[in-house]
Order: C-alpha cells, then sequence, then structure tokens
C-alpha cells in the first residue's frame, strides 16, 4: 500500500481500493467507482491537484499537492487512469445502449422511463404523474 500526499490531505491505494482524505473528510471507493480523473499540475501556486469524480458522490475529491510531489502524483494519475479505462469504457458502451433503446422506443412511441428506459410504468392517479416500476423513478407526463 502506497500513500500518496501529505499535510492531511492524500490517497493510498490497497489493491482495488483507493482511500482518499482530505482535511477532516475521508472517502473510500474502488476503480470501477471512479468515472473521472483529472491531474491539474498548475491549481494551485506551489504545486498542483488531482481531481477524482466517483459514481457515489456527487462532489469531485480534489487532492492538492506541492510541487515537490509533482512526480509522485503523475504516477498515481497514470496508475488510476489506466486501472479506470475498462469500467470507462464499458460505460460509455451501456450509455450507447442506452440512447439506442430511447431512439428505437421514441421512434415506435412507446413510453419510457428517462432515467433507465424501462417500460414498466404507472400513471398515478392523484397526481398525474408516472412512475417507473423497475426504478421508482416519478415525473410528469411529457418529461
Amino acid at each position: 500500500m502506497k500513500k500518496y500526499g501529505s499535510r492531511g490531505s492524500y490517497v493510498t491505494i490497497d489493491g482495488d481500493n483507493i482511500h482518499i482524505k482530505i482535511m477532516w473528510s475521508k472517502a473510500d471507493c474502488t476503480f470501477s467507482d471512479i468515472t473521472n480523473i483529472e491531474f491539474d499540475p498548475q491549481i494551485v501556486k506551489q504545486g498542483g491537484a488531482l481531481k477524482i469524480t466517483t459514481t457515489n458522490s456527487k462532489l469531485a475529491h480534489i487532492i492538492p499537492f506541492r510541487n515537490e510531489e509533482r512526480d509522485d502524483f503523475t504516477e498515481l494519475y497514470n496508475i488510476i487512469k489506466e486501472k479506470i479505462a475498462p469500467f470507462v469504457a464499458e460505460r460509455s458502451r451501456q450509455a450507447d445502449r442506452r440512447s439506442e433503446r430511447a431512439r428505437q422506443l421514441d421512434e415506435e412511441g412507446v413510453a419510457y422511463c428517462p432515467k433507465c428506459i424501462s417500460t414498466s410504468l404507472a400513471v398515478n392517479a392523484s397526481g398525474g404523474t408516472i412512475t417507473c416500476l423497475k426504478c421508482g423513478h416519478h415525473y410528469a407526463p411529457g418529461k
């Protein structure tokens, strides 16, 4: 297990698990949870930052580093980028399949859930909203 960073903000990789600590907050994820990683070598005056976006958080984790840590963070960026590549590619393929399925349903005039593309829907008589029976998403007709 290697630790990247210092001064209260760091990342450790332990097998497929990634532990992120930024000051007082902590986050744990796996490589399959990471949707994007960015390396900005100029974001702060004395160094840069690594920005990690995960599926289980709406906020990105921004881990600052000092100039003397640049090589370690470049190594960390390259490790994570390589490990997440298959997961990012699969998510892209899934999104393409979902878009194609939505296009087909639109052409056929079939109603579907905008969140999961399921056609198993129920109309709520009281409010006129639609509920997806697969994922539970509620939405107004025509949305």
